[in-house]
Parts: C-alpha cells; sequence; structure tokens
C-alpha cells in the first residue's frame, strides 16, 4: 500500500490527527489519538499483510499511562567485563533456543534475563500448543517456521526428556450448509499449503472421538499433527541443556542501556555491570522494541495482547482428550478470540485465551470478563464445561508485531561442537510475528 493510501485512508479515519512519514525504510505513525483501541486501529490501517515494510508506532495517546519496565533489586558487579561472543537478552522459549543451539559450537554464550527465574513471561503462561498452522497462508514466514518446528517437536522433546503428545485439534463447526464450502478449503490447505493431515471429518466421526462434545456439531476440520507441550518445562530444559553445553545464564539481570560507536554496539549496560559482546541477540519478547531502540535498530512496534487461560482440575480432564473449539461466523464485539479447550500433557484441561489488545506489557492481573467469555464460548464447544473445576486462572501479556547460574540436571542434545568464525558485531531480533 502507497504512503498516499495509507494517509488518505488515516485522514478519512481521524481527520488530521494521524500521519504516515516513511523512515530509514519504516512507515512510521505520528500524531495524537485519545484512546489505545484508536492507536491500534490506526497502525493496523498502515500495515499490509506480509509486507516487509514494518509499521513503527510514534503516536501520542491519552490513554496510556507511563508503566516502566519492572527491574529487579539487584545490584552487583558480577558481570562487568565479560566479552562474550554471543549475548541473548531474553530468557523465553526463543532466547533458551537460540542459545541451546548456539552452545552447539564453541562459543562463549550468556543470556540474561531480568526476572528471578526462566518462562516467568508468556513462554511459561500460555497453552502450550504445537500448532499446525491451518489458520495461515503459505507465503507468511510464521506459516514456514510453524509447519517445520510441528516436525521437530517430537525429536527435540525426546532429546531433552519433556513430555509432548501429539492429541490432534478439532475445529467444529455447527452450520451444515457451510460444509462444501469448508471442504474446498480443507482441499487448498492440504494440496496448496502443505498442511497434509488436513481433513473433513463428519459429526458422526468427530461424537466417536470426543463423545462430550456439542450434539449440534455438524462436521469438523481435524489436524492430527497438532500437539501439546508444557511451556515452561520446555523452556526450563532448553536452558538446562544449553547451560551444559557451556552457555552461563545469568537471572535478575536487566538491560539498561548500551553505547554504540559507528552503528554497533560497544557495551551493554545491566544492573550487574558492563558487558561488551561480540553479537547481540534481542529475544526480550514483548519488550523487544525497547530493546531494538536502544541499539539504534527500532524498526518495528510491539502491541501486546492479554490473554487468560483458565486451568480446570484433573477430573475435567476425562472429558475430553484433544484441542478444540468452535468455529462462528460472526464476529465478536468485545475480544478478537476466544480461544478453545486443551487436554495438557499434565490431563488438566485449559480453556482459552482470549487477546485483549493492550498497552500494558507485565499487567498479568486476571479480569472475570475474560474469563466469562471464554466460557461462553467454550460451553458451546463442550456443554459440560464447569467454572467449578477452575484452579487458577493464568495470564499473560504476548507480543504481536505489525541473577545467579542456571542448574544443570540433563543429559541429552547438544552434542556437536566445532569452531566457527567469529561473527561481526550486531544485533538480531528473535521471536516476534
Amino acid at each position: 500500500m502507497s504512503l498516499v493510501r495509507i494517509n488518505k485512508k488515516l485522514y478519512a479515519r481521524y481527520g488530521g490527527a494521524v500521519r504516515a512519514i516513511l523512515r530509514d525504510g519504516c512507515i512510521v505513525l505520528q500524531g495524537h489519538l485519545p484512546t489505545w483501541k484508536d492507536v491500534v486501529d490506526a497502525c493496523q490501517t498502515a500495515a499490509t499483510k506480509y509486507s516487509t515494510t514494518h509499521v513503527v508506532n510514534d503516536i501520542v495517546c491519552d490513554e496510556v499511562k507511563d508503566t516502566p519496565m519492572r527491574l529487579p533489586s539487584l545490584h552487583d558487579d558480577a558481570l562487568d567485563g565479560r566479552k562474550p561472543d554471543v549475548l541473548i537478552i531474553g530468557g523465553g522459549i526463543s532466547g533458551v533456543s537460540i542459545a541451546r543451539e548456539l552452545s552447539r559450537w564453541k562459543l562463549d554464550i550468556l543470556l540474561v534475563d531480568k526476572e528471578p527465574d526462566l518462562a516467568l513471561q508468556a513462554s511459561g503462561r500460555n497453552d502450550g500448543e504445537v500448532h499446525p498452522g491451518i489458520d495461515l497462508s503459505k507465503g507468511s514466514l510464521k506459516h514456514h517456521y510453524i509447519r517445520k518446528g510441528n516436525a521437530m517437536y517430537a525429536q527435540v522433546c525426546k532429546e531433552l526428556d519433556v513430555p509432548f503428545r501429539r492429541v490432534g485439534q478439532y475445529v467444529c463447526f455447527n452450520k451444515g450448509y457451510l460444509k462444501p464450502l469448508v471442504a474446498l478449503y480443507c482441499l487448498w490447505r492440504k494440496q496448496h499449503d502443505g498442511i497434509s493431515d488436513t481433513k473433513l471429518i463428519s459429526g458422526e466421526e468427530l461424537h466417536r472421538a470426543e463423545p462430550n462434545f456439542g450434539e449440534e456439531f455438524k462436521f469438523a476440520i481435524s489436524n492430527p499433527s497438532s500437539g501439546c507441550v508444557c511451556p515452561y518445562g520446555l523452556t526450563i530444559a532448553y536452558a538446562e541443556n544449553a547451560v551444559q553445553n557451556g552457555a552461563e545464564v545469568a537471572l535478575n539481570t536487566a538491560v539498561l542501556s548500551m553505547q554504540l560507536e559507528n552503528g554497533k554496539i560497544k557495551s551493554v549496560e545491566t544492573n550487574r555491570g558492563t558487558i561488551y559482546p561480540h553479537l547481540v541477540i534481542n529475544a526480550a519478547g514483548v519488550f523487544s522494541e525497547d530493546i531494538a531502540k536502544m541499539a539504534g535498530d527500532r524498526f518495528f512496534s510491539i502491541h501486546p495482547r492479554r490473554g487468560t487461560n483458565s486451568i480446570l482440575d484433573k477430573k475435567a480432564g476425562a472429558f475430553m482428550h484433544s484441542i478444540a473449539s468452535i468455529k462462528e461466523i460472526t464476529r465478536s464485539k468485545t475480544h478478537s478470540k476466544g480461544g478453545g479447550i486443551l487436554h495438557t500433557v499434565h490431563d488438566n484441561l485449559l480453556v482459552g485465551p482470549d487477546a485483549v489488545e493492550t498497552y500494558e506489557k507485565e499487567n498479568v492481573a486476571t479480569r472475570r470478563e475474560s474469563i466469562e467469555h471464554v466460557f461462553a464460548k467454550q460451553k458451546k464447544t463442550m456443554p459440560r464445561l464447569s467454572e467449578r473445576d477452575d484452579h487458577s486462572p493464568r495470564r499473560c501479556a504476548r507480543h504481536r508485531r505489525h541473577g545467579g547460574r542456571y542448574a544443570q540436571k540433563r543429559n541429552s542434545g547438544g552434542k556437536e561442537r566445532r569452531l566457527l568464525p567469529r561473527p561481526a558485531r550486531r544485533s538480531r531480533t528473535a521471536g516476534n510475528e
């Protein structure tokens, strides 16, 4: 979409309150709007699906409060003067999996995270579903890597001694007249998009597999390759294996600033001293935009989404043994989605999450309306769901894009080690959609 066309759309919707400019190859939105919803809508107006041109949000919003990043209370010089080959910022699934992969070679790897343990943010607060990519079109990077990642999970989890199950996924429909159209959709996904296990099953077949699902379901899309894993368990196992291979993990370590020289990162200031890395990898989740800005490389903006999962008692796990959700044609006016139901590797059921746009990156409070919205939708999938089985909801802010040393316990994976040429000093960002 051309800049002229974007500005015409913005003017039609917001008058002269917002305008788009081109800067460093990115579309930058500037102006002033009253609500965060207006800001998100304006950025979506400027974004083009599958485009390599990113959108940067510089809009001032009346609703947004200044909420600085939560920092550890620890201050020492334990890392002062360290000169690692690779500094990875962020101890979520992206950061620790990168650390484990790099630890196959003879590199000095340091991973830092500001929290007192790993997987305390989105990587430990999600439902652990291993997606088949059924809702993604071929050609996007997300589709490419989800398909590759799905195929890798069984081997990776075996190496790391982490439980993984291919429980399968059902997308259920209660409108029989949609079946011919959905059949064409399944054929396209299977033959064009490479999701070979996609198939359409009848309501009778669905209820033989999952007898507690809603009786009104006429048919469903089935993807047996869908799976589930313990998200925090996998994150921790990745980190432990990386440490066994020589990497170091420093917790309670926040990146505060960076010193740049000739467009390159010279040093990284933390609450535990100044680090002089050769390569910096940005895997900081919802704060990756802030880290990129420190590195003089802010080419994207993060708009978090708030999501709530309810964890049900194990007795509810006997009601179903897969991943499922109802597909409704009407669009919800309150939330962007209502998640699904997932049978976990621990034999609980998870219900959710929803996805609500928010500017808050670290507010993990649970909201009653989110729980009610998700249960109202998923009771259509399985009427036997009950809020009485709810142990405790867990919530996170997931990113979306338009100290001490870790214990060593596991004994598998990452055995290959060979010397790589020393890379040039630069930064890379990992883990964003």
